[in-house]
């Protein structure tokens, strides 16, 4: 038996090991990262959604602005909720390139520049959300005299819908089209998988709309790449006994 070739052996499969426990490490911390965005996400729109909107008659502005249990839900998603869905969301999306880098090989430095920026803008246009939402409840509670100035609150609240609408809605858009692309190149994605994501990508892009339950779109493509990530990173060849 050639010693040489035994210790060349053990040193192709010690490698091969290390590498799959790599790719389970990135594709464990993307699905975690992940699940953990789509559910605060989810959970600060639902929050949210408890105020009236912008366009709500006046005496449902005041009634809810007025009662500090009430504003508890703006405060809530505002200050907490929303914040960790971002810093997850940039976990996730660290966690993402770095599985796609792995994958693929060469790197296309101006699609990953346009995804890194594109995560970055919606990230903070989370941020925003929270940021608008809570001026607007801290605006009621500092009314002199117990007063809500409806005219300033309606326009907070309007913003904070375009800002979900417009910002988010678009940022995320350019986010999914180019990760997929990414992915999809990388052989991280399937292709029918890539070609619903860029579809997606562009309805999201240009078609206007106010239904506000559009934003959650973005959370439910996540959640899909967490599982099709954790797939691929199962269906990877496994190294064999020897």
């Amino acid at each position: 038996m050639d010693v040489t070739d035994g210790g060349s052996e053990s040193g192709d499969r010690l490698g091969a090991l290390i590498e799959v426990a790599h790719l389970r490490e990135r594709g464990s911390r993307a699905g975690l990262a992940g699940f953990v965005f789509a559910v605060l996400f989810v959970v600060g729109w639902l929050l949210l959604e408890e105020s009236p909107p912008f366009d709500a008659p006046a005496d449902e502005l005041v009634d809810h602005y007025s009662n500090p249990t009430e504003r508890r839900s703006s405060f809530l998603a505002g200050f907490y909720v929303l914040p960790f869905a971002g810093v997850a969301f940039i976990w996730y999306m660290g966690a993402l390139r770095a599985r796609i880098h792995r994958a693929g090989g060469l790197e296309n430095r101006l699609l990953s520049t346009v995804q890194l920026m594109a995560g970055t803008l919606f990230v903070a246009a989370i941020f925003l959300m929270g940021v608008i939402r809570v001026g607007a409840a801290w605006g009621a509670e500092a009314a002199t005299g117990g007063e809500v100035d409806i005219a300033s609150l309606r326009a907070m609240l309007a913003l904070g819908t375009a800002t979900g609408q417009i910002f988010v809605l678009r940022s995320g858009a350019v986010f999914i089209g180019v990760s997929a692309t990414r992915a999809s190149r990388a052989g991280l994605f399937p292709g029918w998988f890539a070609v619903v994501s860029l579809a997606l990508a562009v309805a999201l892009l240009f078609v206007a709309t106010t239904w506000q339950p559009a934003v959650l779109i973005i959370p439910a493509w996540v959640v899909v790449t967490t599982v099709v990530v954790l797939a691929q990173r199962r269906n990877r060849q496994q190294p064999t006994e020897v």
